[in-house]
């Protein structure tokens, strides 16, 4: 499921944009993370989203929908199915106010961690926990055999 993004309100002050959710937001590998201008939104006109020049901060988007330099009220694009685990990426939302004024704000997006659902476990692991499984239900047997064989015996 996408990630959406809301732009509620841009200041033209600051350049600073509003976004539902607010904060840093949670992605998930290989998901779409849709932005979009919430409804009537009339102080913020159009957006597009670009990768933001930093030595901290590693690019975790493929296929951003808008070339640059192409505004619109909805775009996305895709977290990189190789993106690392808890990292943090901070990127550019260009955005045009309500005057035709150019902003830019830099939000931060981090990834979410793998979930281990058994889809994403190392093959070899779910061998290892099988292999244990087994061995553990060999020992228990043959306590209870020795125990029901010291027990017949007295």
């Amino acid at each position: 499921m996408a990630t959406k993004i809301f732009i509620t309100h841009g200041d033209s002050t600051s350049g600073k944009l509003t976004l539902n959710p607010s904060g840093t937001v949670g992605v998930e590998k290989g998901k779409r993370v849709i932005w979009k201008i919430e409804g009537d939104n009339t102080n913020v006109k159009s957006f597009f989203i670009k990768e933001k020049d930093s030595p901290h901060s590693k690019d975790i988007f493929y296929g951003i929908d808008q070339p640059p330099k192409r505004h619109t009220r909805e775009g996305g694009a895709r977290v990189k199915h190789d993106a690392i685990d808890y990292s943090e990426y901070i990127y550019t939302i260009h955005w045009i106010d309500e005057a035709g004024k150019d902003q830019e704000h830099d939000p931060i997006i981090s990834v979410k961690p793998t979930p281990f659902d058994g889809h994403f476990l190392p093959t070899p692991l779910p061998k290892v926990i099988i292999g244990i499984a087994v061995g553990l239900a060999a020992v228990l047997s043959l306590q209870f055999l020795l125990k029901k064989r010291k027990k017949n015996n007295k």
